[in-house]
């Protein structure tokens, strides 16, 4: 006949739920792995998408569009600000001639950045060019125009002399100085009929 041992029951019964909490560790163990894993499977997988469209706009409480990303005529990207009354305000084109603009009050004045195959310069305008100022591979020119768009001074120089160039209110030369590196300095005064009325040397 066997006898009945308490001490050896309750080590048995402390082993079992030792067991049982052993187990329910390793179930929350796994758990606490498996979604650590698929956190950072998720935040890898956010920061490698790309999100494609032809146009983004950004658009305002009114519904109106104040910013637009899109691709321009010449296949290039263009980002265009637009103000409350839907005009364009600022821009970006990043085509084969990229270029920069900021206009002003109602779209007259504006600032021209540009660069093109040949050259690169900025330009001034309110309803017509002011001036302008253009780079090349050969020489540098800075123009200026009055409010009625007639040309009015031009400076420009190259590898052979430098032109200073000033013209009456009707666009006709008055006045002429250039200094040459081959024949050094000249100026010529002009009538009205752009004829030359004085010299020097």
């Amino acid at each position: 006949m066997q006898t009945y041992d308490p001490t050896l029951q309750a080590l048995a019964d402390r082993v079992n739920k030792l067991e049982v909490q052993n187990r329910r560790l390793k179930l929350a163990g796994l758990a606490v792995v498996i979604m650590a894993s698929a956190v950072l499977l998720m935040g890898q997988a956010r920061s490698s998408r790309a999100v494609e469209a032809s146009e983004f706009r950004l658009i305002d409480a009114n519904g109106k569009t104040r910013a637009r990303l899109a691709v321009g005529v010449g296949g290039g990207p263009t980002l265009t600000f637009f103000d409350s009354k839907d005009l364009p305000v600022a821009g970006i084109d990043g085509g084969k001639e990229p270029s920069l603009f900021l206009t002003g009050w109602d779209s007259a004045a504006h600032i021209l950045l540009r660069i093109t195959k040949d050259s690169y310069g900025l330009d001034l305008a309110d309803k017509r060019p002011r001036a302008t100022l253009s780079v090349s591979n050969n020489s540098t020119g800075l123009d200026f125009w009055d409010e009625y768009g007639d040309p009015q001074a031009t400076m420009s120089v190259d590898k052979s002399s430098g032109n200073i160039t000033f013209r009456n209110a009707r666009g006709k030369v008055s006045s002429q100085w250039v200094d040459s590196r081959a024949t050094g300095p000249s100026l010529v005064l002009y009538d009205k009929s752009e004829k030359a009325v004085w010299s020097a040397p």
